[in-house]
């Protein structure tokens, strides 16, 4: 990203905004600055480090963080990109993270998208639809080793399954649920609020592909207090309350409020 803004204000297609300490360059494109400054930028010689195929995972991840120590620092997502990028599963991913519906159904603002939390949200979707119950406490490196483990056994098989299974929950929450479902009343999509309505769901869908709800059910559902208690209160990563937020959604889908 930063090669690409650097590029493209030499190629003259940019314009310097917002600019907090420069402000007399407030407004400026490359050919606005003095002959001087223009040759001296061209001059100007950058560091690159290079990362080869074949360099681990852990050296990937390591590398980021020490690059991302100032200015605005990259996300888990964006982290998770850059260095599982070879990664199948990861790939597969980012690919699900434009799927349309999916961006229908969560509605994030285009800062959001510019820093990939649909990505994210995607991410946590199949860790903790497959593996919520091996979960500890910091979600990053868990999302971090599921996407890896599963990326070293990746296959087509394993394409086609991961897609439907998305996919369908997808479909399923779109054609039962009330459209702003993942949003709370400040019109945010919370990780937690999402991570228990969609994997709740899956996990439900898995034990009853059949299910009969409509959006007087789910709304009834998410008014609850056990809802608002599980997806907004402290320690909402605990290991306990991931399995109990994600469990209360399953059960009550299964069985209504018994």
């Amino acid at each position: 990203q930063r090669i690409t803004t650097l590029k493209e204000f030499l190629n003259d297609e940019l314009t310097l905004k917002k600019m907090d300490k420069l402000t007399a360059l407030e407004s400026f494109k490359f050919t606005d600055l003095p002959l001087s400054e223009q040759r001296r930028l061209q001059a100007k010689s950058l560091r690159v480090i290079v990362l080869r195929k074949s360099t681990d995972e852990e050296t990937r991840i390591d590398l980021f963080n020490r690059i991302n120590t100032s200015g605005t620092n990259a996300n888990p997502a964006e982290i998770r990109g850059g260095s599982q990028a070879l990664n199948k599963f990861m790939v597969l991913i980012k690919k699900l993270a434009n799927y349309k519906p999916f961006l229908d159904l969560v509605n994030l603002s285009d800062n959001k998208l510019k820093r990939q939390e649909n990505v994210e949200l995607v991410s946590r979707f199949f860790a903790f639809a497959h593996n919520y119950k091996n979960f500890k406490h910091d979600v990053s490196p868990f999302v971090d080793e599921y996407i890896k483990i599963t990326g070293t056994k990746f296959s087509s098989t394993s394409n086609k399954k991961f897609t439907t299974e998305f996919k369908n929950t997808v479909q399923f929450i779109s054609d039962n649920y009330p459209q702003r479902i993942f949003k709370n009343k400040n019109g945010q999509t919370p990780r937690v609020r999402f991570e228990a309505l969609i994997v709740g769901t899956f996990l439900a869908l898995q034990e009853n592909n059949s299910l009969d709800v409509d959006e007087d059910f789910i709304n009834k559902m998410v008014a609850t207090n056990d809802f608002k208690t599980l997806t907004t209160s402290d320690g909402s990563n605990s290991n306990k309350k991931v399995a109990a937020r994600i469990e209360f959604v399953k059960n009550y889908l299964l069985h209504g409020e018994n």
